[in-house]
């Protein structure tokens, strides 16, 4: 009973994590084209910016609650 439990939640979260790649896949494929290098290129800068911002902040969440 436990071990069927257990395969379900595996395969939710795979399907999740498949969802989440098709659709990363499917943005950097369609955004450049559809906004063109110069605003593609602000919102890249705006991405890496909350990057260097949202890793500090987060103070080792990840692995205190791995």
């Amino acid at each position: 009973m436990r071990s069927h439990s257990a395969a379900r939640g595996v395969s939710a979260i795979s399907l999740n994590s498949l969802a989440q790649v098709a659709g990363a896949g499917l943005f950097v494929l369609a955004a450049p084209r559809a906004l063109g290098p110069d605003v593609f290129g602000q919102l890249a800068a705006a991405y890496a910016w909350m990057v260097l911002f949202q890793v500090p902040g987060e103070l080792g969440y990840a692995e205190v609650f791995a």
